[in-house]
């Protein structure tokens, strides 16, 4: 059975992919990583994923697409693109599991791909994914960013609606003024073509199968009570197995030279020992980057003073 990891890549976000990669070649050996970037990766980045005969990249993806140039919509349009890629990239695999490029994909006791289809198969569908609950406990109209597909019979009833999306205006303008998150557009995509029962749909499994490096952004702590929601690991467990690939040289090699502030804080979180010379790279950034910060700020208020 051919198996892959897909994820779609914009932006600085691209900082994210040694290390995703690294963690999937790490615990799937046998699977592919198929990366979609929405334009040209950097050369290091690049080099990295050229020598790395499990990686399959494609660039420069959806910018040709005159709707996406010009779509005014308040912010599901860029997330939207990775739910609209065509079946011909995935014709190939029999399985494929989209996932967010800044989480870890760690080892659990039982297989990603495994536990998906098991799931997918119990609510009779070709693809194994959760609706978001709303605080009153009904569901939402949205699934999650976490997205386990077979392909074959899950574009069997998908491709359509992409390419109508794609070509009909009118049905396109329908579908996202309806939406103000890409996983609402993956929902009425997935609702469209494969009418599922929403209430069953909530009540399944959507683990992160690692750590979602994202947790730690922009805040000065660690929430263990989302890693409990989220993961099939404890927060010992993910702490073991950070220990390990930290102390990796190829590991390392990535984190002093591409630098990645939530996967040095995650670390930190973790109590992971960390070289000195890298720690010493990134608070050094770290304090510099504040000092600039400072400084505006004082500028902004003497300006201010004197107006």
């Amino acid at each position: 059975m051919k198996q892959a990891f897909a994820t779609f890549v914009y932006g600085s976000y691209h900082k994210f992919l040694p290390y995703y990669i690294y963690c999937i070649n790490k615990n799937y050996p046998e699977a592919k990583i198929i990366i979609f970037y929405q334009g040209k990766l950097p050369n290091r980045i690049a080099s990295i994923i050229a020598v790395n005969e499990s990686v399959v990249l494609h660039e420069n993806i959806k910018l040709n697409d005159s709707w996406v140039l010009n779509y005014q919509h308040r912010g599901a349009v860029k997330q939207s693109l990775r739910h609209l890629l065509n079946q011909a990239y995935f014709e190939e695999y029999d399985e494929v599991y989209f996932g967010d490029v800044d989480i870890l994909i760690l080892k659990e006791k039982e297989n990603l791909f495994e536990f998906h289809r098991i799931q997918a198969a119990s609510n009779g569908l070709p693809f194994s994914n959760r609706v978001r609950p709303l605080k009153d406990g009904s569901p939402s109209k949205r699934l999650t960013g976490l997205h386990f597909i077979q392909p074959k019979s899950y574009y069997n009833k998908v491709q359509s609606i992409i390419d109508r999306i794609n070509d009909d205006k009118i049905f396109r303008d329908q579908l996202f003024s309806n939406s103000d998150r890409n996983e609402e557009i993956l929902y009425h995509i997935n609702k469209i073509a494969f009418n599922f029962n929403p209430d069953v749909l909530m009540n399944n499994i959507r683990p992160w199968h690692g750590f979602h490096l994202g947790l730690v952004r922009g805040k000065t702590y660690l929430n263990k009570q989302t890693i409990k929601e989220n993961s099939n690991l404890s927060f010992d467990q993910i702490n073991l197995q950070l220990n390990q690939i930290a102390h990796e040289k190829k590991f390392l090699n990535y984190l002093s030279e591409i630098k990645c502030v939530e996967l040095y804080d995650t670390l930190r979180f973790f109590r992971v020992n960390i070289p000195v010379l890298i720690k010493f790279e990134y608070e050094a950034t770290r304090y510099k980057k504040n000092a600039i910060k400072r400084l505006k700020s004082l500028k902004a208020r003497i300006v201010g003073v004197y107006k």
